[in-house]
This record gives structure tokens, C-alpha cells and sequence, in this order.
């Protein structure tokens, strides 16, 4: 039996179902446990929380294919940290002050270089160059949905699906982000056009595509949520701590997902603008 002192909120609900599974997959920090068809994230506390994680101290090795019980005794429950009082100027404020951050704060690889603006200082990785056209599509789909249009995403955002190296690849992480960010503008439509367009583009792993479920709700791990609800309020003074941080989930996955944050945000804010210069012209 395995005691988990703290839990998603997510995999609090799955494990209430049923406190049994089988070991599916088995990395050095964590083991991703099928529970009646859904997966959880059984970690070490040395893990930032997430919606799907299960922490724990237990140190007894766990194997591939066998059976673990799950008790959840006095467990905490980790929701998703929401942000208050955002207005368009502070969501204004915080990109701008991610805009002058050194390029040198993000790890190489990846779709993190869409972060910030194309410049000469900021070259595409090629992970970035071979989205570089669906990412066009995105964008003019997503300006159309904000100014009002209702359609189905288009089908070039299957080229985001398994895009990269990894357990959760680049592309898949990338439209986790956007979908977070949909869900935060009350567009959860959008985040489910999104969902279901990356799922038609490829086969996605069953670790990817528990965590883009979550995504799809709006929810991801703790240092992505405190870095986009700094930006979303303006709090420029953490945001070197909190783009730091984003290095713990993964090789790339924290800055892959945040860049798709930022994506939907910028699009967001210049329909944002326009509307309001539409406004004043009547």
C-alpha cells in the first residue's frame, strides 16, 4: 500500500473511484498508474504538483505491469491557482516585461522560442520552422473565434500532434498551453476545437493525452500556473523565478505548454483592441 500525502484534484477523483491500478509506464522520479482506464502520476515530492499527480514518499520500488493499492488517509488536495483582478493592461505589462527577459532563460529545443517575438536575436529552433505554417492557421483561426466566427479548428493543427522528443512531445504541450488560456478567457469552446483537433492529427501517447484531458479542463502543473497568472496580472517582479521555474516540468514541457499561453494571449489581446478602437471610431 502506498500513502499519498498530497494530490491533484484531478487524480483525487480518479482514485476515489477505485484505490487500485496497474504500474503502466516507470521513470526515475514517478510512475503513471492506470485506474479503471484513467492514469494518475504517482511522484516523489521532489515533483511540482499537477491535477493528475499523487505524491508520495515511499521509496519501495515499484515495477512495470504490477498492482499498487493507494491510500489516501488525510491526503491535501491541490486545485489549480486561479488569477484575480487581471485587467487588458496588466496582461499588457506582464508580456511585456517576458518580452525583455534574456533569450538565454529558456532551454534549447522545443517550441519555447515562440515565447517571445521573432527577432534576430531569437532564431526558430527547427522544431519551431516545422510549425511554422500550422501555426499561421492557428493564429487566423483563433482571431477569427475571438472576433465572433464559430468553426472547427483546422485540420493543420495535427501537425502540433507528437511534434518533438518526449513523454508529453513539444506540439502536444504547446496546444496544452493554448488551451489553458482559452479556458482562463471563458473560451472553453475553443480549448475543445483545440483538443479535438490534435487528437484527429496523430496517435498520442497515453501519458500525453491524460495530461492534454486535463489541458482540455483548463489545468496543468503548479509552475505554470504561477508563471501565467503573473503575466495575466502584471507581477513582473516574480516572473524571472517563475520562467525559472518552468524548467522542472520536464526538458521542455514547462516552456513548450507556455508558449501556447502566450500564443492565445496575444491573439486575445489584439482582438482585445481592436474591438475597443471600433468603440471609439462609433
Amino acid at each position: 500500500m502506498i500513502a499519498i500525502s498530497r494530490i491533484g484534484c484531478l487524480a483525487d477523483g480518479i482514485i476515489d473511484g477505485c484505490k487500485q491500478g496497474s504500474v503502466v509506464a516507470v521513470f526515475e522520479r514517478c510512475a503513471y498508474i492506470d485506474i479503471s482506464g484513467r492514469l494518475i502520476c504517482l511522484a516523489q515530492p521532489s515533483l511540482p504538483i499537477g491535477p493528475l499527480m499523487a505524491m508520495s514518499a515511499d521509496s519501495a520500488p515499484i515495477s512495470m505491469n504490477s498492482h499498487v493499492v493507494i491510500a489516501k488517509n488525510s491526503t491535501r488536495i491541490w486545485y489549480p491557482p486561479r488569477p484575480y483582478g487581471w485587467t487588458v493592461e496588466s496582461v499588457n505589462r506582464g508580456i511585456d516585461a517576458v518580452a525583455r527577459m534574456p533569450r538565454s532563460i529558456h532551454p534549447e529545443g522545443g517550441l519555447a522560442p515562440l515565447v517571445f517575438e521573432k527577432n534576430e536575436q531569437n532564431p526558430y529552433s527547427p522544431v519551431v520552422a516545422a510549425v511554422s505554417q500550422p501555426l499561421v492557421a492557428l493564429t487566423e483561426w483563433l482571431a477569427e473565434m475571438f472576433f465572433g466566427a464559430v468553426w472547427e479548428a483546422p485540420k493543420e493543427l495535427g501537425a502540433f500532434a507528437g511534434l518533438g522528443p518526449g513523454l508529453t512531445p513539444s506540439g502536444d504541450d504547446f496546444i496544452g498551453g493554448a488551451m489553458i488560456a482559452t479556458h482562463i478567457l471563458d473560451r472553453s469552446d475553443i480549448a475543445e476545437h483545440l483538443y479535438v483537433a490534435l487528437m484527429a492529427g496523430a496517435d498520442i501517447g497515453r501519458v500525453s493525452a491524460a495530461h492534454l484531458s486535463a489541458a482540455c479542463e483548463g489545468m496543468a502543473s503548479k509552475p505554470l500556473h504561477l508563471a501565467i497568472n503573473d503575466v495575466l496580472c502584471g507581477r513582473t517582479e516574480n516572473l524571472p523565478a517563475r520562467l525559472e521555474a518552468l524548467n522542472q516540468m520536464g526538458h521542455t514541457s514547462g516552456w513548450d505548454a507556455f508558449a501556447g499561453f502566450m500564443t492565445v494571449m496575444r491573439v486575445a489581446l489584439h482582438a482585445c483592441q481592436w474591438r475597443a478602437t471600433q468603440i471609439r471610431v462609433a
